[in-house]
């Protein structure tokens, strides 16, 4: 297979690469081929089957295929090329085609993204013979015209997998609760065998949630419960959504994971062309920067050292053009590079920032090489025309494809063998995906990544120098953040409750909260107007009616249709004076209705074609502009500022989040600006660093402003001390941002924040812009302290540009150090830990304890167990016997009068403990806490066998680890904490719960034979069972807290 090396060529043609080799990864292969256990496959022509056929089938696809044929939830955990597809398609074909009920419903993001992955389960069908339907609010139209409702009933019926994406299907689910003969998929809702979540990583926190909610909901009137397949790629906690899925599904779950497939890949990062030309051009400069003091030495090292200039050439042109050197410019034309694969005999893809960079580099390259070999691919281009496309690229008519997003998730086209980047996306998830499209046919010998420096966040990257890049491109992957306790999920499954005219269900107390803080109940009330109100813009994607906000390009007389939007991105994205650099096009005015005035369509004009001066908040804002750039000494060019990355838009809006936790959030635009940034960099000192940098301006722009986002989500609003500056307290939540995104690989974008001062008081507000429960289930203090010992670098400030670049540019103006920066981030995580953490002070320890919370996975377990009779010769039959634990949140527990006996089994209440215990522990990886080892001989003789071997091996004996902070160790002052932290919890008895107490009750028995607790009895000892059970929690909560503190004071004395 012929595919040219990019390396050798681009530096014969004088570019200075950057190379680097990832060698091939592949999963582990089984014995048995897929034609073997799939005989089926035989009974096709499909060439792609038929190569698959006589092949191995992958490790994971195997564990896979026999976990669901054990009737197993499973959770596939492995990349790109991995065969997650056929590791429950297969499965799900060949029991429909035995099986006449089972029936799948395969949840595609949008089906448009996954035309490869239906059209391989398409194929496969035919070898089983089994129907299936791809279906979504297109088709079903397109379908319903062609051939009536009726026939589109019946072929969803006949149909044994069915195939669509979540924002249909929620519509859908909608109507079968509220009027089920008006749903379409009803008869999969009520006998569904599998159900498939595909490209779980696809979806925000929000959207998560819901899929949970239907995930529940079609568990809870399904006359089986489902199976359910779930797969991701860089899922963090597999194992507490398996869990959940265990809650309502009554399935054990196994989580699979299985390497990606992918070929050697060649990286070769391309920083310019003829470098040593320039660089002679440069050592010009050397005699007059070595007499200066203030010059970087990396900088002279880069004069000096021609291979020290080609690791870093964007650094230092810029360091020398902000010291007001003339400096050579580094660009050069993609489409001189391009050509080069016309001749190779798989496909490259050229990745770009938007449609008209993708038109404008495949309209040039279409002249050099002319129409055939080349396509753009964006949803601007047909369906119809992205499939012939696709097609063609498959049978290797199309050698190169310029695409900016549509081709990064869900398409195989096969032939591929390099991806090349003009930019990088600010995502590292995004790069991943656009990589992953790749290297997926094994007869490829290699693969190639080329990526060219292009926009203003990668160029900023590459200028800080190609340590920057690695530190990047090597940090984790975002998490995708699964959450089950999200009051989102219980506020939809809760409304339903509440429409439904046939589902009888109660309100779980979840569901109650949740309902409570969206002002559905009031006073034990349902607001009927407001349950109407929530219900019907209840969306997959938004909060708002079900339509979009329609968008058009005004040219001439000619409106254009583009792709509608939702109403959070009118509030954020498209106000009047906001730029489309997708479309090179600016907003100049919003339709409004007259009755509501709400916006009802966005129109945009080519910038090229708009009279600012006509409109005076944009005149205004131009003359802003142009006198900036006469201040900075520099040439104003509108449209070249805003093409290269230097002029951008940005609304400000002003937001009303949830005060206290979970609740409505609202967005109202406020205030519009123009971000530049100058073309001359200039030179700052952050710390002992220079950094280069450009100036940069926030311009304001003087225009109304219409539209308002709602949705729910979680917040806080906290008043800071009024001394605190309020720029400074920015500059610290961007940092934070930047932190948990480093040290704990949270998205950039998960946690928002604004700051705010009324007369003197000064406020700080956060809140997630997407609900995900985080805010709450997050241990802030040990973050704070995670971010004490970080040491931020280069990559930091650059996405803290990302982030906040008004925080960043006062960050840079201010010529403050990260010490600084860290001591205002440490300010603001006390407030942001406000109500989670307890102070707690034992015999002069004093110590601010995490509060206890599920998050910490630790399980306190504690145990009573006295014999109610007289010993005599023979061994007593009564005992009074306790058993409880409690997991942060939680107290569970039985007390009773039992005969404990060799051959009598353990009540059934005692065996449910047991088990929900063993779940927590084996499943979830809780941590068991015990007073010590002795409790494990009490619970023993109770009867249970699986409890005390667990205690044997994992308990951790709290009462040993007191012995480092109190002689005698004692749980004493626990108790009395855990009496006054959760005695609303345990009730009224937990304040008359001690031993004495106990002992009297339990000699009162002896003494007078009885064989039963009074119920005021058995409170009181069920009491005292779980404040002990909270006190060992707490108890080892101070010794972890002192042990934290002694090591602190340790590092710092090394230091």
């Amino acid at each position: 297979m012929r595919i040219t090396d990019s390396s050798d060529v681009l530096k014969e043609k004088g570019y200075t690469v950057i190379t680097k080799v990832e060698p091939k990864i592949s999963p582990e292969y089984e014995k048995i081929t897929f034609a073997e256990m799939f005989p089926e496959l035989k009974n096709t022509e499909e060439e792609f089957i038929k190569r698959i056929s006589d092949k191995p089938i992958f490790s994971h696809q195997l564990k896979a295929m026999k976990a669901l044929e054990e009737g197993k939830n499973i959770i596939i955990k492995s990349g790109t090329g991995s065969g997650k597809t056929e590791a429950w398609a297969l499965y799900a074909l060949k029991k429909a085609s035995t099986h006449e009920n089972f029936r799948t419903i395969a949840i595609y993001p949008t089906l448009a993204l996954s035309n490869d992955q239906v059209s391989r389960i398409e194929a496969y069908s035919k070898a089983f013979s089994v129907p299936v339907m791809q279906l979504d609010s297109p088709s079903k139209e397109a379908y319903r015209k062609e051939h009536g409702t009726l026939s589109l009933r019946k072929k969803i019926i006949s149909s044994k997998i069915l195939i669509t994406n979540p924002a249909f299907l929620l519509t859908d689910l909608k109507k079968f609760f509220t009027k089920q003969n008006t749903s379409i998929f009803q008869d999969f809702y009520f006998n569904p065998g599998l159900i498939v979540i595909d490209e779980l990583d696809f979806y925000d926190p929000r959207s998560i949630s819901l899929i949970l909610g239907i995930l529940e909901l079609i568990s809870k009137v399904s006359q089986r419960k489902p199976q359910v397949a779930i797969l991701t790629a860089t899922l963090s906690n597999p194992t507490e959504l398996g869990v959940y899925l265990k809650t309502i599904t009554d399935r054990d779950f196994e989580i699979i994971e299985g390497k990606p497939f992918h070929v050697e890949n060649r990286l070769c990062v391309v920083l310019g062309k003829d470098l040593e030309k320039i660089w002679n051009q440069l050592k010009e400069y050397e005699g007059s920067l070595s007499s200066r003091k203030d010059v970087d030495k990396s900088i002279l090292d880069s004069l000096k050292d021609l291979n020290s200039f080609k690791k870093n050439p964007y650094k230092t042109l810029e360091y020398l053009e902000a010291l007001g050197y003339n400096v050579p410019s580094i660009e050069f034309d993609i489409t001189d590079i391009l050509p080069l694969y016309l001749q190779d005999d798989g496909l490259t893809i050229v990745f770009t920032s938007g449609i008209n960079r993708a038109e404008e580099i495949a309209r040039k390259l279409k002249i050099k090489v002319g129409e055939d070999k080349v396509a753009t691919h964006h949803h601007l281009v047909s369906k119809s025309e992205r499939k012939k496309i696709e097609d063609w690229a498959k049978e290797g008519k199309i050698k190169i494809i310029v695409s900016p997003r549509t081709l990064s998730q869900g398409i195989d086209i096969g032939s591929v063998v390099r991806i090349v980047h003009i930019g990088l996306p600010d995502s590292l998830r995004e790069f991943l995906q656009r990589e992953g499209r790749k290297g997926r046919r094994e007869e490829i010998p290699f693969t190639e990544s080329i990526i060219i420096p292009h926009n203003h966040w990668d160029r900023e990257l590459f200028a800080k120098g190609y340590e920057a890049f690695e530190n990047w491109v090597s940090l984790p992957v975002e998490k995708t953040i699964i959450n089950p306790k999200n009051l989102y999920m219980k506020l939809f499954t809760g409304i339903v409750k509440l429409v439904s005219p046939w589902l009888r269900q109660d309100l779980t107390e979840p569901e109650i909260e949740a309902l409570k803080r969206a002002k559905i109940l009031t006073d034990g009330q349902v607001n009927k107007s407001r349950l109407k109100f929530i219900w019907d813009r209840l969306n997959f994607y938004e909060l708002g009616p079900p339509y979009g906000i329609k968008r058009y390009l005004e040219s001439d007389s000619e409106k254009i249709p583009l792709e509608p939007i939702g109403f959070c991105d009118l509030v954020e994205i498209f106000q009047l004076g906001c730029f489309d650099h997708a479309n090179d096009a600016i907003v100049v005015y919003h339709q409004m209705s007259e009755k509501y005035r709400s916006v009802t369509s966005v129109i945009e004009k080519k910038i090229k074609d708009v009279n600012f001066w006509q409109d005076e908040g944009l005149a205004r804002a131009i003359e802003e502009y142009l006198d900036t750039k006469a201040r900075w000494g520099e040439d104003a060019n509108f449209y070249n500022d805003i093409r290269s990355g230097r002029l951008f838009s940005r609304v400000e809006p002003v937001v009303y989040p949830p005060r206290n936790g979970f609740g409505m959030l609202t967005k109202i635009p406020d205030t519009i600006m123009w971000l530049v940034s100058s073309k001359k960099p200039s030179i700052f000192k952050v710390g002992n660093s220079t950094i280069v940098d450009r100036k940069k301006r926030a311009i304001v722009v003087p225009v109304e402003v219409h539209g308002m986002y709602r949705d729910f989500t979680y917040g806080y609003i906290y008043e800071v001390d009024e001394r605190l500056d309020l720029r400074m307290l920015r500059i610290a939540l961007a940092f934070i941002s930047v932190a948990l995104r480093r040290i704990e690989s949270i998205h950039l974008g998960l946690i928002e924040y604004g700051i705010s001062n009324v007369s003197e008081k000064k406020f700080i507000e956060v809140h997630e812009s997407a609900s995900a429960g985080f805010l709450d289930s997050f241990d802030w203090l040990e973050f704070a302290e995670k971010v004490r010992r970080y040491e931020p670098d280069t990559l930091d400030l650059i996405m803290m540009d990302q982030v906040d670049e008004i925080a960043y540019a006062d960050f840079l103006a201010f010529g403050m150090g990260w010490e600084d920066v860290k001591s205002y981030a440490q300010k603001v995580l006390e407030y942001l830990d406000q109500g989670r953490h307890i102070e707690l002070s034992v015999k002069n320890f004093a110590a601010r304890i995490t509060k206890p919370s599920k998050s910490l996975k630790l399980l306190s377990i504690d145990a009573l167990l006295e014999p109610i009779e007289d010993q005599s010769s023979e061994a007593p039959l009564f005992y009074v016997l306790g058993l409880t634990y409690f997991d942060g949140e939680n107290l569970e527990g039985e007390t009773r009068v039992d005969m404990i006996s060799f051959g009598l089994p353990p009540g059934a209440m005692l065996k449910k403990i047991e088990s929900e215990i063993d779940d927590l522990a084996e499943y979830e990886e809780y941590n068991i806490l015990i007073s010590s080892k002795e409790v494990a001989k009490s619970i023993s003789t109770m009867g249970l066998r699986k409890l005390p071997k667990m205690i044997e091996s994992k308990g951790i004996e709290v009462m040993k680890l007191l012995e480092n902070v109190m002689q005698p160790p004692s749980l004493e002052p626990y108790i009395m904490l855990g009496k006054r932290l959760y005695g609303k919890l345990i009730g009224k008895e937990a304040d008359l719960a001690d031993i004495e107490e106990i002992n009297m009750i339990i000699k009162r028995m002896k003494s007078q034979g009885y064989k039963q607790l009074l119920d005021s009895e058995k409170k009181k000892i069920e009491s005292y069972i779980k404040i002990r059970a909270v006190a060992i929690y707490l108890a080892y909560l101070h010794y972890l807290s002192l042990e934290r503190e002694k090591e602190t004071i340790k590092e710092e004395g090394k230091k």
